[in-house]
């Protein structure tokens, strides 16, 4: 039957890779005292350093960079969909001026429709 593999938490390979490169020591003193195999130690510097393990704090910042990316997806796609109402209206020649007073015409008409007791049938 095989070997198991022992999986190790992130923040203990953070911990074993921090300290082999900023204490100056040596990595096997580091393995040693980590309880780990020197060839272990040097593959989670090469992933540490590639990005791909990452701490609490960069997970977190990920998670939330993407969200503030979608966010700014939407954002720009109803921006981009605003941009394009305007641009087809100023086309057309219809300014919003004219469209907001043509609008309140028709209103006022409708009042005073609504009030005109020759339209009222009488039973």
């Amino acid at each position: 039957m095989g070997r198991k593999r022992k999986a190790y938490p992130d923040k203990f390979k953070i911990d074993a890779v921090r300290e082999a490169l900023h204490s100056g020591a040596e990595r096997t003193e580091v393995a040693i005292k980590y309880n780990i195999a020197q060839s272990t130690l040097s593959e989670w510097i090469t992933m540490f350093l590639e990005g791909k393990i990452l701490t609490d704090e960069q997970k977190a910042l990920e998670e939330k960079i993407a969200i503030l990316e979608k966010q700014q997806e939407t954002i720009l796609m109803e921006l981009g969909k605003k941009q394009l109402e305007i641009d087809l209206l100023k086309k057309t020649g219809v300014c919003w001026r004219t469209l907001k007073t043509d609008n309140s015409k028709a209103k006022r008409q409708k009042r005073s429709k609504a009030y005109d007791f020759r339209t009222v049938q009488t039973a």
